[in-house]
């Protein structure tokens, strides 16, 4: 790729980061190279779904898909510490990562826009962390709280709300 960074190359490092500071140390570095090009690049698939749609050169819409699966391992990583702690023993090994406003801050930097979508659930919009079970099994799904937000990457949903739900045994 032609366009000074890699998501890939962003992930293989946080996961090799040893020590405090991957936000400073690792991720600022690679998002100052990432403005130019990369981010014009982003922006040029966020508005033209030709890549998608098949309709674009094959080449350029499969680059852009393994480019998107890795910036989205990227998400996930960096989501971890917005997620409940693991209860089971041998649990992934949760090293301090960005808090909500970084994480943000990486994707918004990079052309993204966040969504929270707080009112109502929508199973294409949220991604159930957990549910607490109501009385009334017939109770429809609430979001009681929202633990990390969704990100548009254009029309393209990147990441969906990371949501708490209350509902009924017969919703959820």
């Amino acid at each position: 790729m032609s366009y000074g960074v890699e998501a890939r190359e962003l992930y293989e490092a946080l996961g090799w980061h040893e020590g405090i500071s991957p936000y400073e140390k690792v991720v600022v570095p690679w998002l100052d190279r990432a403005q130019g090009s990369y981010r014009a690049w982003l922006a040029r698939a966020a508005e033209d779904s030709s890549w998608w749609t098949g309709k674009g050169t094959q080449h350029d819409g499969q680059e852009l898909v393994w480019e998107l699966y890795a910036l989205h391992r990227v998400s996930d990583r960096l989501l971890l510490t917005l997620q409940p702690p693991p209860d089971k023993p041998g649990s992934p090994d949760l090293r301090p990562l960005p808090s909500e406003r970084q994480y943000l801050a990486v994707f918004t930097s990079l052309g993204m826009t966040s969504f929270e979508d707080g009112e109502a659930f929508d199973p294409f919009l949220h991604e159930i962390v957990e549910v607490e079970q109501a009385y009334d099994p017939q109770a429809p799904i609430e979001i009681t709280e929202l633990l990390w937000p969704g990100l548009m990457l254009g029309q393209l949903l990147f990441t969906r709300a990371g949501v708490r739900i209350r509902a009924g045994i017969k919703h959820a």
